[in-house]
């Protein structure tokens, strides 16, 4: 997990982009990173089924994205 956050940080960085700041890096658990107006949260797959986030906002108003070149 501590490799994708890296990614994500470095790939923010490359659109200019920067973090304002990181949670749970040094955990094994969950990880956030806050970008401000996204943040980023990395789960563990034990976490990802307790926490359940994707049926807590399972009624929520899908945005489409686009891959950033």
């Amino acid at each position: 997990m501590r490799t994708v956050c890296d990614q994500v940080e470095e790939l923010a960085e490359s659109h200019d982009f920067a973090a304002l700041s990181r949670s749970g890096y040094a955990g094994e658990i969950w990880m956030l990173v806050d970008f401000v107006d996204v943040v980023v949260h990395l789960f563990s797959a034990e976490a990802r089924r307790f926490y359940d986030l994707d049926s807590l906002w399972g009624d929520a108003q899908r945005v489409d994205w686009e891959k950033m070149d």
